[in-house]
């Protein structure tokens, strides 16, 4: 069973969020929610270890962490402006290695648009294709698809 870091699923879209914004990639809700999905993914992989005490659950397009994006619907206009002004720690958290697969996971995905990741997201070998739709997705199932996109 992997490890568990105590990140709070907030600080965790602030962190992503800001990266990208050093990085001049623009984000909004659902290019946030697909990269931190990338993100838990790699790491799980990469560390045996899960960012955050919330699990991506199989929305109709695609991994949704939904106390995120439950938050983000209440606070329309301001939500991304909201995390970039948040106050987080999470490097404090995170080890050096992770720290590095976060930054390749949001230097190559982070280029790609909303619309792209979606359809990435829901690629038939997925661990989202192969979850039942609006469940959690098993950590199971994205070590195995995020094995195979590490491996390549």
């Amino acid at each position: 069973m992997p490890k568990e870091l105590d990140i709070d699923i907030y600080d965790f879209a602030a962190y992503i969020a800001k990266l990208c914004a050093m990085k001049n990639y623009f984000v909004n809700l659902t290019k946030l929610q697909k990269l931190m999905y990338c993100a838990y993914g790699a790491v799980l992989v990469s560390s045996d270890t899960r960012i955050c005490k919330e699990h991506p659950r199989a929305y109709p397009h695609g991994p949704v962490f939904p106390k995120l994006y439950n938050y983000a619907k209440n606070h329309h206009f301001d939500f991304i402006d909201a995390l970039l002004n948040r106050k987080e720690n999470v490097e404090n958290n995170l080890t050096d290695p992770q720290i590095k697969v976060i930054d390749a996971v949001i230097n190559f995905f982070g280029k790609y648009n909303a619309g792209e990741l979606v359809a990435w997201s829901q690629h038939p070998n997925g661990a989202w294709f192969k979850s039942s739709k609006m469940d959690q997705i098993s950590d199971d199932l994205i070590i195995e698809y995020f094995k195979t996109l590490i491996k390549n």
